[in-house]
Formats: C-alpha cells, sequence, structure tokens
C-alpha cells in the first residue's frame, strides 16, 4: 500500500463527485480514478448546468402575490 499519494488521490476523487466510499477506494488504489468514474459522460450528467439562472423574487409584477408567512 503506497501512502506516497493517498491524499492526493482522495482529493481528487472526491472533487469529481465520487462519494466517500469509493474515494477511498481509489486512494488506496484499488481502482483507478477513471475505472470508478466509469464510462460517465461528466458534461451530459453532471449536475452543473453553467446556463442556470436563480429565479427572481416571488413578487408578481401586478403585485397581488400573497405570502402568509
Amino acid at each position: 500500500m503506497q501512502q506516497d499519494n493517498f491524499w492526493s488521490r482522495h482529493r481528487a476523487a472526491i472533487e469529481t463527485g465520487l462519494n466517500d466510499e469509493w474515494a477511498l477506494k481509489v486512494a488506496y488504489g484499488f481502482i483507478e480514478l477513471d475505472g470508478a468514474l466509469g464510462d460517465m459522460d461528466m458534461d451530459a450528467e453532471s449536475e452543473y448546468d453553467p446556463n442556470f439562472e436563480l429565479p427572481g423574487d416571488d413578487i408578481n409584477e401586478d403585485g397581488d402575490d400573497y405570502i402568509p408567512w
């Protein structure tokens, strides 16, 4: 078991979105990072959307919004 790059492999696995279990498998060298990610298309399957915009406030243009809280 190599300890020289353990934390760098662990950090890389976490940053790619792997959960803790798979990140540890990558860090210990049981599986390569590419193997853990599989055939995942990072752009197509990622939840990150660069075109996402937060909606504005929930106040209607007519001013008749009623929020009971």
